[in-house]
């Protein structure tokens, strides 16, 4: 062995040793963030730049905690260090400082994602046959989520371009915020929002107060059976990870069979990469999944929809979008 080898297997190996003190330190690091946000931290500097005596000041906090603090959020990327002086970090002014959605979910749903080690071990040895979604129950399901959901379709409508379509399906669309999203950039759009018949009164609610009744209707069905047909883009998004690979076969041949010959489908999920590396999100759904859910990969999703006989399929951020092949035309 070289000696400049041995440079190199130190470095990994403490790379190695780094990684793994940073999850177990998940908790803690959790409940520093928490902490933050208790003592309002980003509103009481909002559009300034501060030294860290005058942080100290208006946390009311010694020197050394502030000091302590403000490390941790410079090294977490939520504020920035510069010449001296402590500032907000770009989007933390319009996302978490203003009340949103987003803001309650955060402080009531993860930072209370705490679970025990004695109820992890439980939960591993026996998982919850139903999926996150059936225990919050289907209120808290179409309404919790909406604001998020117009955010995921706006990210949608920067990654796919729609302006050749004219018409989507939103399959399993639960309240329609995903298409609510799409639609601000994609107004020539006539959707349909897609889902059980008893969600018809609140999915038609939401489409009165986000003002498209001229752009959206609801369909009640079920994505087992036969589809509306007429739509030459179809979305389905973080439905995979609700049901077992035989039944997602299934819903995606139906999405198939109803689309228009030529058209599109995007699927839409936290996805794993192939190598099940991925985002703290996917990991974050694979565990609110119950027993009979799973978090996929992108390519186990390619390979589903290769299987009903997509084409031309390609993965983008949360994406795995395939074409319904067109009509061959007959010859004379």
């Amino acid at each position: 062995m070289d000696s400049d080898q041995v440079p190199v297997q130190d470095e990994k190996l403490a790379r190695f040793i780094y990684n793994v003190r940073r999850i177990g330190a998940g908790k803690m690091t959790s409940n520093m963030l928490e902490l933050v946000f208790e003592l309002e931290l980003f509103r009481k500097i909002q559009g300034e730049s501060v030294t860290l005596d005058e942080l100290a000041e208006r946390l009311e906090l010694p020197l050394w905690s502030a000091r302590v603090i403000a490390q941790f959020l410079c090294r977490e990327g939520l504020l920035l260090y510069r010449d001296g002086e402590l500032s907000n970090a770009p989007g933390v002014d319009p996302h978490l400082i203003v009340d949103n959605k987003e803001m309650v979910d955060l402080k009531t749903t993860v930072f209370k994602f705490d679970v025990p080690l004695d109820a992890l071990r439980q939960q591993m040895r026996n998982p919850p046959h139903e999926h996150g979604y059936q225990r919050i129950g289907r209120e808290k399901h179409l309404g919790s989520a909406n604001i998020r959901r117009y955010m995921w379709g706006e990210q949608i409508a920067r990654y796919y371009s729609f302006k050749n379509h004219r018409a989507l399906i939103d399959v399993a669309s639960a309240s329609g915020g995903i298409t609510f999203g799409i639609l601000k950039t994609n107004p020539h759009l006539d959707c349909m929002l897609f889902d059980l018949p008893d969600l018809a009164e609140p999915v038609n609610q939401a489409i009165v107060e986000a003002g498209v009744q001229d752009s959206v209707r609801f369909v009640g069905g079920s994505f087992f059976d036969a589809l509306p047909t007429g739509a030459d883009v179809a979305l389905l998004a973080n439905i995979i990870h609700n049901w077992p690979p035989e039944d997602d076969q299934r819903i995606l041949a139906n999405i198939f069979q109803a689309l228009e010959p030529g058209g599109s489908l995007l699927v839409r999920e936290a996805f794993f990469e192939d190598d099940w590396t991925g985002t703290m999100e996917a990991m974050f759904q694979a565990y609110f999944m119950g027993r009979e859910g799973w978090q996929p990969t992108y390519g186990e999703v390619e390979d589903m929809m290769r299987e009903v006989g997509f084409v031309d399929l390609e993965r983008k951020f949360e994406l795995v979008i395939g074409r319904k092949p067109p009509v061959r035309a007959r010859r004379g």
